[in-house]
């Protein structure tokens, strides 16, 4: 069903739909992955590189194409260097927000704390929470 609709039709909303409520294995999900690769459509292309194990190949295209958010919300369960790699990109972009948040959840209180005082006032309760 997924290889017909994406290889005969060109469609891509039944796929997307099998995957995210019927059926998410790994293989079908490379197969989504490498159509929206193929046709630009970066955040599709990470989130399910992602289901399809590719985490590697998923952050190096989030990278790439500026889809860290769909990456770093996409996981779900994250190692604290996942975290950190994370979260050094959006430190590299001056988003300073988002690098405190990973770095927070990555166990790095002090890197985090740094980055929500960088970020200014509106954060002061995130800054607060870490104490």
């Amino acid at each position: 069903m997924v290889r017909i609709n994406l290889n005969n039709f060109d469609n891509l909303e039944k796929p997307k739909y099998i995957l995210r409520n019927k059926c998410s294995t790994s293989t079908v999900a490379l197969m989504v992955a490498n159509y929206c690769e193929k046709r630009g459509f970066w955040k599709e292309a990470v989130e399910f590189s992602i289901i399809a194990n590719r985490k590697e190949e998923a952050f190096i295209m989030a990278q790439a194409h500026d889809e860290m958010d769909t990456y770093a919300d996409t996981l779900k369960e994250c190692t604290n260097e996942e975290r950190n790699q994370i979260a050094g990109y959006y430190e590299g972009k001056s988003m300073w927000d988002r690098a405190a948040k990973q770095y927070e959840e990555a166990k790095n209180p002090l890197k985090a704390l740094k980055l929500w005082i960088k970020s200014g006032e509106i954060h002061i309760d995130s800054m607060l929470a870490l104490i």
